[in-house]
């Protein structure tokens, strides 16, 4: 074998060699990036679930809010749960009895139960702006008659800290909605594409 063959030989088994590393580091870099997102959305649904959930004020669009943002965090919460448990099913270290890998069709309907938390999600901006204004209809009520004013001011109390929990937490839900539609997309388009 001439010095050139040789050389020709060497330098592509280091080409081989080197993409071989530069891929195992890209996927343990990956590996790591996706736990980290999982710790993040665990962390945001606690936060999401430490809140209390206000009774009801007996404003109609306000209790609807709360309501309304209850279901879309119970929602929020389970889809979470169901893309951790994926996750660690998928690396190896499943948290629960079922060990199986989840498949692309799993991952699929997980995607579209995201999808239907964002309908739950997208309308309430819409029902706070109707909470927030029949507060301000109820404050007026407490000025046009001075004789009611004490106890419709505890409604409207009541009823801004209603307003206040929601206000917190639709932020939180958009924000691990988004979380949860860029994790499940890239596994897969990942699992589509074979990788």
């Amino acid at each position: 074998m001439s010095y050139r063959t040789k050389q020709s030989l060497e330098d592509n088994i280091m080409k081989k060699i080197f993409t071989m590393v530069i891929a195992v580091m890209s996927m343990t870099l990956s590996y790591a990036q996706t736990a980290e997102e999982i710790e993040q959305s665990a962390n945001r649904v606690a936060e999401l679930l430490k809140l209390e959930v206000p009774t009801q004020t007996n404003l109609e669009a306000v209790d609807q809010l709360t309501a309304s943002v209850d279901d879309a965090t119970k929602q929020v919460a389970a889809n979470s749960q169901k893309m951790q448990d994926y996750y660690y099913r998928m690396i190896g270290t499943p948290k629960g009895e079922v060990t199986t890998v989840p498949t692309l069709e799993e991952w699929q309907a997980l995607g579209s139960d995201i999808k239907a938390e964002k309908e739950l999600i997208d309308v309430l901006p819409g029902k706070s702006e109707k909470a927030a204004a029949s507060i301000v209809e109820l404050k007026d009520k407490a000025t046009a008659n001075p004789l009611k004013a004490a106890k419709v001011l505890k409604e409207v109390k009541k009823a801004t800290e209603a307003l206040n929990y929601s206000k917190k937490a639709i932020p939180m839900l958009g924000e691990e909605m988004a979380a949860q539609t860029k994790f499940v997309t890239s596994v897969i388009a990942s699992m589509a594409s074979g990788q």
